[in-house]
């Protein structure tokens, strides 16, 4: 609803002629869109609280927060013609994208459920990627999670040459060489 929102401002500023009361529905529906906004994000926190994090949560609270950036440039744009759009998305989007790619969301997912919940589910925790491993081990659930595992879960990281090298796997097979 807010990206329909965005794309209803959008259209509004190109299609219609500017005039004040146009501005002023705008801005109040920009207002809005921001309260809905808020208001997801709060509904997806207090999920979280209940039924614990998991990359699709982290995911909707990222869309969420650029999408309220965006709506700053929808609400310049209302104000100031010639604001230069596309340039402003692609440049949000593409550092919102590389922030949250360099986030290590496994590694926040594992380090939240265990936190918050001694008793997370193990299997979850198990299918993460390399980035979660150490914080299975700041959280003491690593020989859990090997024991349930068996050895594939040790031998997924240890088989890596030149060409598949990955800093997360190697970081990983360091960890887990002690188990």
């Amino acid at each position: 609803v807010c990206l329909i929102n965005l794309i209803t401002i959008l259209v509004c500023v190109a299609r219609f002629r500017e005039h004040i009361f146009l501005k002023v529905v705008m801005t109040v529906f920009s207002i809005c869109t921001y309260i809905m906004i808020a208001s997801s994000a709060l509904r997806m926190v207090m999920y979280i609280g209940e039924y614990h994090l998991t990359f699709l949560r982290i995911l909707v609270l990222w869309a969420l927060a650029v999408i309220a950036i965006l709506l700053v440039a929808c609400i310049a744009t209302i104000y100031k013609k010639n604001f230069p759009l596309f340039q402003y998305v692609m440049i949000v989007v593409t550092v919102c994208y590389i922030a949250f790619s360099f986030a290590k969301p496994d590694y926040i997912i594992a380090k939240y459920n265990l936190m918050t919940n001694r008793s997370a589910d193990l299997h979850y925790l198990a299918d993460l990627s390399s980035d979660a491993i150490p914080a299975l081990e700041e959280g003491g659930v690593l020989d859990d999670i090997v024991e349930l595992e068996g050895s594939y879960y040790k031998e997924k990281y240890e088989e890596m040459g030149i060409l598949d090298f990955n800093i997360s796997y190697y970081k990983a097979a360091r960890v887990l060489k002690d188990y």
